[in-house]
């Protein structure tokens, strides 16, 4: 709930979305109402979502902070070919044609062609281009907080998986950009964050509350890193008490079981991610020697001290309200 009244009269006019997500002949829930594209150039679904974010940006009172979450289709494959689908003018673009197809580490995993992934994301660019030329329009460049990241990574044959919904999925992307907060110099954070963290710490830097929570929590599941946006030398986990990080897919899949893993935020420990499936197996991995996590520890001797202590922590968070593994 959000209790600024500045944002009140944006509410309904930044609702948009595609419930058939596609590249072509989507089908859009628009202010107006619902609006169907076709298979023409102009019916690209990235072009179509950028142009509705720019015309939303566009219409922001300059006097009133404005919020805009993006998110196109792009780069998710297509049942059709298991590839995403560029836009036409970007088809076999040269910025694309050298890069290395990706192959997951271990033995027998084949290589995944990344061309079309890469032609997909050029309309994305394109579409970060034209948000940021309004928004310097407007004067407010300088002073918005960019976050590019994503739903979920992919595993893509990582240990021997091909899906999302695994613990063996590649790291979402997360990386922000706030020139008035952080400044425009590049930097590595090594602080361990989930990505429930983003709400808490948009709420705060826009100075708004969260809450009332459907389930009678009195705080947000995640945490604000909004001092870290700020450039300031603190860990948000020792600040709020947070230990211990959650990861989790409550239910299980067609491809797999319900699973949960651990990791600590802080000190030695957090080298260490603890991963246990519903079926009864456990791994354990040494992220800081083997960040690929292809050598299971759960069943060394010499682990078992951790094993055993990271277990009984994951038991416990397992037993807080909506974690159960189904």
């Amino acid at each position: 709930q959000l209790n600024d009244p500045t944002l009140s009269a944006f509410r309904k006019q930044a609702i948009f979305f595609m419930p058939n997500g596609a590249y072509y002949k989507t089908i859009l829930q628009a202010k107006d109402g619902i609006e169907v594209y076709g298979d023409s150039p102009s019916d690209y679904s990235t072009d179509v979502i950028a142009g509705k974010a720019v015309d939303y940006l566009s219409e922001a009172p300059l006097d009133k902070p404005i919020f805009a979450l993006i998110t196109p289709f792009a780069s998710h494959s297509t049942p059709e070919s298991n590839l995403p689908i560029p836009a036409p003018r970007h088809i076999d673009d040269p910025a694309c044609q050298d890069i290395e197809p990706w192959k997951a580490p271990g033995e027998g995993n084949q290589p995944f062609d990344l061309v079309k992934v890469c032609e997909s994301l050029l309309a994305v660019d394109d579409l970060v281009k034209g948000v940021k030329d309004e928004l310097e329009r407007q004067g407010r460049l300088g002073n918005t907080i960019f976050i590019f990241t994503s739903d979920q990574g992919m595993a893509w044959g990582k240990n021997g998986l091909r899906a999302k919904s695994n613990p063996y999925s590649t790291h979402a992307p997360f990386f922000v950009s706030w020139p008035a907060g952080r400044g425009t110099e590049g930097r590595i954070e090594e602080t361990v964050l989930s990505n429930i963290d983003v709400a808490p710490t948009l709420a705060e830097a826009a100075g708004v509350a969260m809450g009332p929570y459907p389930n009678g929590q009195e705080t947000a599941d995640g945490i604000s890193f909004y001092p870290l946006l700020l450039d300031q030398n603190t860990n948000p986990n020792i600040e709020n008490g947070r230990k211990y990080i959650l990861e989790h897919q409550p239910i299980g899949t067609l491809r797999n079981s319900a699973w949960a893993a651990i990791r600590a935020t802080e000190g030695a420990e957090s080298n260490y991610r603890l991963i246990y499936y519903k079926i009864g197996n456990f791994a354990l991995y040494d992220l800081s020697l083997d960040p690929n996590q292809e050598n299971n520890l759960a069943y060394d001797e010499e682990y078992q001290d951790v094993v055993t202590k990271l277990k009984g922590i994951l038991d416990d968070m397992l037993k807080e309200p909506n974690q159960l593994l189904e």
